[in-house]
């Protein structure tokens, strides 16, 4: 193994025999980098290089069974390998109607390297202020019902996202009942076809709008279908393999029905 990545253990494992029986094997190093060691019983070489060790190293190997010995050289090197940012924390993802919501994001860099906070997709009624790092708002009554949130932190070489959907639901003592219909998307994961069943208090001829975007919040699908009609080929879209958001829209454009994952598994289709 002669590529080794700042900041990721190293690992490469010696194999030797001797056609003695009984003889032990001891392992060593005539010459290595310091961060690089070998198991002198298993012969496995580790380390963890640091972004000072970036460059060529010549490595020189040993194995011995105390009478003769056999030797392996060869040359590492060590390439930078950015840590990207972990967000530390979860948000709450519910929200009364007329009462504030706040929430602080916290996330750190392997690296130590400065973090910029930024927010990719957020409802009317909040605000992300990225010097405190915290997200807060009051939502209304038109609020009600499931609001995206895509939060975002980079270390300027590369980017984490936490997309999330914060239910905004009304205060028992306002005597207001939540409206819950029912929804069903499926197959998840969806192999070739997807198919939405809604139940609505509407008629049969009433139109929907589906649409999948990704974890950054770009749009990737979006069609118009009545809810009779309610079956989408997926497969041979170009889409790639992976986890989507999804978003059922009314009639009325802004009117946001129902939201979700579903899993694409198209490869090979």
């Amino acid at each position: 193994v002669v590529i080794a990545k700042t900041n990721q253990v190293y690992r490469y494992q010696v194999v030797a025999e001797d056609i003695d029986a009984g003889d032990i094997l001891s392992y060593s190093a005539q010459e290595k980098p310091d961060w690089l060691q070998v198991n002198s019983s298993t012969g496995l070489v580790y380390g963890v290089p640091g972004e000072g060790d970036i460059g060529t190293f010549e490595v020189t190997l040993t194995v011995t069974d105390g009478a003769l010995e056999d030797i392996q050289s060869y040359t590492l090197q060590v390439y930078y390998m950015n840590s990207p940012p972990e967000i530390l924390t979860d948000p709450m993802d519910s929200a009364t109607v007329s009462k504030t919501y706040t929430y602080g994001i916290q996330a750190h860099d392997n690296d130590n390297d400065p973090l910029t906070y930024f927010s990719q997709q957020l409802p009317v009624w909040l605000a992300f202020y990225p010097e405190t790092r915290v997200l807060i708002g009051v939502p209304g009554y038109g609020d009600a019902g499931d609001n995206l949130v895509i939060l975002a932190v980079t270390d300027h070489l590369d980017t984490t996202y936490q997309a999330f959907y914060i239910h905004v639901g009304f205060d028992v003592s306002t005597g207001i009942e939540e409206r819950s219909p029912e929804h069903r998307v499926y197959p998840n994961p969806v192999l070739d076809e997807i198919f939405i069943d809604l139940d609505l208090p509407s008629a049969e001829n009433q139109e929907v709008v589906f649409e999948l975007f990704d974890l950054t919040g770009k749009g990737v699908f979006m069609e118009r279908c009545s809810i009779s009609e309610n079956r989408f080929q997926l497969s041979g879209r170009g889409l790639s393999d992976g986890i989507y958001l999804y978003r059922i829209y009314g009639p009325e454009q802004g009117t946001v029905l129902f939201t979700g994952k579903v899993m694409l598994r198209l490869t090979n289709r």
